[in-house]
């Protein structure tokens, strides 16, 4: 920082007792800064020519820094759809992106071999959702694969065990997505 100062601390000192004067003590004094780690790689461009690139798809790896993924779920049944849902606050400075990985009935594959897929080719919510408007306006993301109830969509292969994996990303890391409530479902339609 060629010696700029780097943390300002600006305060107002005042005290109720008119015998008690506030005071700081400078020479225990120290800070504690926290940061989000959150970045926005989508292609081998956005890495360095010495890191290798792993793509958010890729069975292992991904160069996002804001990765959520649930352990094997195991189904009693086999099942053909998947439905995701959760709150979420996403300002306009990041965005989240969700896959599953299904391991199929009729296969002897290793499932931590097994490529990511994308909810909708690009990761994104089933409906458009509103950006938030601050960090408590938490808006409702629903995802699906599979045939729904009405019979409308693609059923996928049979499957027994899935996973759900979201990568946030973001380029402001004092306003990162935030997520809560998650649940997902896999049933057959």
């Amino acid at each position: 920082m060629s010696g700029n100062k780097s943390f300002r601390l600006t305060t107002t000192l005042t005290s109720t007792d008119a015998t008690v004067s506030p005071v700081i003590d400078t020479t225990r004094m120290g800070v504690i800064c926290v940061s989000n780690r959150v970045n926005n790689i989508d292609s081998s461009s956005g890495v360095g020519l010495l890191t290798p690139y792993h793509a958010s798809t890729s069975a292992s790896g991904d160069n996002n820094n804001a990765i959520y993924i649930t352990k094997k779920i195991a189904l009693a049944q086999a099942a053909t759809a998947i439905q995701v849902l959760f709150d979420a606050v996403k300002m306009s400075e990041s965005d989240i992106k969700v896959l599953y990985k299904t391991l199929r009935a009729d296969t002897a594959e290793n499932f931590d071999d097994i490529e990511w897929t994308f909810f909708n080719t690009d990761g994104s919510p089933e409906t458009s959702v509103p950006i938030s408007k601050n960090r408590i306006d938490f808006k409702e993301y629903k995802y699906f694969v599979g045939k729904d109830s009405l019979g409308i969509g693609t059923d996928l292969p049979e499957f027994v065990a899935f996973a759900i994996k979201i990568v946030q990303q973001g380029t402001n890391s004092s306003l990162p997505s935030m997520i809560k409530d998650f649940r997902t479902i896999a049933f057959q339609a």
